[in-house]
């Protein structure tokens, strides 16, 4: 049966053609990359999308990014990719980034390592070829996990409104209504080869696990359409977050005191004046306006920001993407700019102190007006380094253990970064890292048997990393207290 009267894949494209229109994912003459690994969703993606070109006047390109993670069989990904691309007719773009490399460099996660490296080839590609669409081969069931992983990090509605359909007007997702098994019935139905990826087998991560046991476990359980149904969850939040945003500008604008290139100021007593949830909304839309995306910034972070409203002036706090959060008068000052942020008042040493924390759970830091929470992940569980921060840390419990210690810094300390080589004075880090004076004695150290393990605020050393060997993982968290 050819495949313009197969029921499957009839059935399939039709369904493109209606998730397309609603999104208005194309116009005519578009030129459209569309990032193919060689897996069975970017297969199909690029699959119908060269069938459905004709109907929507389009151009179709192929990107394919070796990320160097997984040695000949990513080579090999490659050449599958560039002999479909030959098949189709399609031209093929590709190249191989060191993802490893930038991880560490970068001290991000390997998934969000990979993340900023792909996007960043995507829109050089763009750029250098004249393409003014991005297709991407995400589909329901990838959206469902995103929104339940959501859910364990207890975002708020925007982190459940998972992977949209279209994002700044340049990256679409044809397949985002479709399930998994329809994409593997279409593969079948055309007689399509594709690429498998062992990785995403591996239980180490939080997303497979979320794939292979958890969702299965929901689905079988509890409820057969969860899927689904956290699909329809993403819709209407999604929708709601866009309302929401029309009536928050206004609000922003009543708050706004100055802004200027990375850098405003926001009304102290207008902020303290609206309730909780806007109040966060107007700090969440500063920091995205400086920062471009709301990335690694959780809700602890914008809690803290409101926190030191009506506070002493000088309150500093560091966020993840280098923004920076200070009380100055009658305004709160939030920079990209690190150099914007220079002590405004002499530096005051810190007392001696050293505090002992016999096991997990949380401390009061009265010396540096902070608390301390220790914990261990469940057995087996990764770190979520993506959203960690500088106030989030884990350590190897393989090379360390209780009681851990608390002190001031002092002179003379020295540590090794996590990520750099040999050893350094605390000091001399600060001034090569441009952290002002005023702020170097905020901030304690964690130590073990008299190693720095965290200078907490900052960095962590390389004593107790988290490796694939680490077995049991303690995290800490920092917070006002």
């Amino acid at each position: 049966m050819s495949s313009s009267r197969n029921p499957i894949s009839r059935r399939l494209r039709h369904k493109v053609i209606r998730t397309v229109h609603r999104h208005r994912m194309f116009d005519p003459g578009d030129r459209v990359l569309c990032g193919v690994s060689g897996g069975p969703d970017s297969v199909a993606l690029v699959h119908v999308l060269h069938r459905l070109a004709p109907h929507f006047s389009i151009h179709l390109g192929i990107a394919h990014l070796n990320h160097r993670l997984r040695g000949k069989n990513a080579e090999a990904d490659a050449l599958f990719v560039k002999d479909l691309a030959r098949t189709l007719n399609i031209a093929f773009h590709s190249t191989a980034e060191d993802v490893a490399a930038q991880r560490r460099d970068l001290r991000l996660s390997t998934e969000e390592a990979a993340r900023r490296v792909r996007y960043d080839f995507f829109d050089r590609i763009c750029k250098e070829h004249h393409y003014n669409r991005t297709a991407l081969g995400h589909q329901a069931d990838d959206n469902a996990e995103q929104v339940l992983m959501g859910l364990l990090r207890g975002s708020g509605k925007t982190g459940l409104s998972g992977i949209a359909p279209v994002r700044e007007n340049r990256y679409v997702r044809p397949l985002i209504r479709l399930t998994r098994c329809e994409i593997i019935a279409y593969l079948a139905a055309e007689g399509l080869a594709c690429r498998t990826d062992e990785t995403n087998t591996d239980t180490r991560f939080l997303r497979n696990r979320v794939r292979h046991e958890l969702i299965p476990l929901l689905s079988r359980d509890y409820n057969p359409n969860m899927s689904r149904n956290l699909n329809r969850m993403a819709d209407l939040f999604r929708e709601e977050e866009a309302w929401i945003e029309d009536i928050i500008t206004p609000l922003f604008q009543e708050c706004l005191l100055r802004e200027k290139k990375r850098e405003i100021h926001l009304s102290v007593s207008t902020l303290q004046a609206l309730p909780a949830a806007p109040r966060r909304r107007v700090i969440r839309k500063a920091i995205e306006r400086i920062k471009g995306n709301l990335r690694r910034i959780t809700f602890t972070h914008i809690e803290d920001a409101c926190h030191i409203l009506g506070r002493p002036t000088g309150r500093r706090l560091n966020l993840p993407g280098g923004i920076r959060i200070a009380t100055s008068g009658e305004a709160l000052r939030i920079t990209g700019n690190p150099e914007s942020f220079r002590p405004e008042a002499p530096v005051v040493n810190t007392p001696d102190f050293r505090r002992e924390l016999p096991g997990v759970g949380t401390y009061a830091l009265p010396e540096s007006d902070l608390r301390l929470r220790l914990s261990l992940l469940p057995e087996n569980m990764q770190p979520n380094f993506e959203n960690a921060g500088q106030f989030t840390a884990f350590f190897d419990m393989g090379r360390i253990g209780f009681p851990l210690y608390v002190r001031n810094i002092r002179p003379g300390d020295r540590f090794r970064p996590l990520g750099m080589t040999g050893s350094r004075k605390l000091g001399k880090w600060f001034i090569d890292h441009k952290i002002p004076a005023g702020e170097r004695t905020r901030f304690p150290l964690l130590l073990w048997e008299g190693n720095i393990l965290w200078v907490m605020g900052h960095r962590t050393d390389a004593f107790a990393k988290v490796t694939v060997e680490t077995q049991s993982v303690l995290k800490a968290e920092l917070f006002l207290a």
